[in-house]
């Protein structure tokens, strides 16, 4: 009669159970809005990070004696006002203009295998009169 009376005490402690997880009340907390998504917030990411360095090539220097046009290598999803915006913010310069290149990356192939060369974006922009910056090595 033991064994009995250990699964009637189950049975009722199961059913005693059930009775609770009915009467609870499931209450909804409104999720905060983060920050970067809130209307008039900057951007997540900081300038210094999307204006990943200088591009620097011959032609690079060329463009910098003659035009006063620097080449940036920038983050793909930046335009020109926001990259006009970061260099004028990290280098302390004027902007006159930007000019943007897409390159899109490629697909190589060596024997049966494939791989993909990544692309990028640059940046040229054209700095006011009398305005430099320091990128070319000495």
């Amino acid at each position: 009669m033991g064994i009995f009376k250990k699964s009637q005490s189950k049975k009722e402690d199961l059913s005693a159970g059930k009775q609770e997880k009915k009467e609870e009340v499931k209450v909804e907390i409104p999720r905060s809005v983060p920050a970067h998504r809130q209307a008039g917030a900057s951007s997540p990411h900081s300038s210094a990070s999307l204006v990943k360095h200088p591009w620097i090539t011959e032609k690079a220097g060329r463009l910098i004696d003659s035009e006063n046009k620097y080449i940036f290598l920038v983050d793909k999803k930046m335009n020109k006002p926001q990259t006009a915006k970061a260099i004028e913010s990290i280098y302390g310069v004027k902007v006159l203009s930007v000019n943007m290149i897409n390159k899109k990356g490629k697909t190589k192939r060596l024997g049966r295998s494939t791989g993909k060369i990544p692309g990028h974006k640059k940046a040229i922009v054209q700095l006011g009169k009398g305005h430099k910056i320091d990128v070319m090595p000495t």
